[in-house]
């Protein structure tokens, strides 16, 4: 993604934890970020049948930053020191870009994508209603300008209701390859 900006405010605040308790000051800071461009590359995997998200690539490259010091004489101050305070701003945007994202996909995504339901029930009345359909991805997806390749594993159950799970037959079948149209 290219040319992002933001802006944003916010509030500031220090006070020496010794006695005098001085120095000590207050106010705000309006932040705005241009011409940022970020890149994000994440891989698909197979995990006990279940897809996977791998962040690959992850990086943030920030144009301008542009600070705005008010409601203290503290700002005057902070005004001299604005080039180190917007580079110490960027480095720790920029290093913590890829920890969040990866974490994000770590924590959030993947244990969601572990959960999706593998099997679909056929909705028959009983008691007709002795065979299910499991579906898994046994390998790692491939994807090209021309198609999109899945190794899945599709599983039919059959059996009896009669208070047992008895499976009378199971019947794999394995598709290589989905093309993309």
């Amino acid at each position: 993604m290219d040319g992002i900006s933001l802006s944003c405010s916010a509030s500031w605040s220090f006070r020496l934890h010794i006695w005098p308790h001085i120095p000590d000051g207050s106010g705000s800071v309006d932040i705005s970020v241009t011409g940022t461009n970020a890149q994000l590359g994440v891989a698909i995997t197979a995990a006990n049948l279940h897809p996977q998200l791998a962040v690959t690539t992850s990086a943030l490259q920030i144009g301008d930053i542009s600070l705005s010091f008010h409601g203290s004489l503290w700002d005057i101050l902070l005004d001299l020191f604005k080039g180190w305070i917007e580079d110490a701003v960027t480095k720790a945007i920029t290093s913590s870009f890829s920890t969040a994202i990866t974490n994000v996909v770590t924590n959030d995504l993947n244990p969601l994508l572990s959960n999706i339901a593998m099997a679909a029930p056929l909705h028959v009345r009983a008691p007709y209603d002795i065979a299910e359909v499991r579906f898994g991805l046994t390998a790692d997806p491939t994807f090209t300008d021309t198609y999109m390749g899945f190794a899945l594993q599709v599983r039919e159950r059959h059996g009896r209701t009669d208070g047992r799970a008895h499976i009378r037959s199971e019947r794999w079948l394995r598709v290589t390859r989905c093309r993309a149209v």
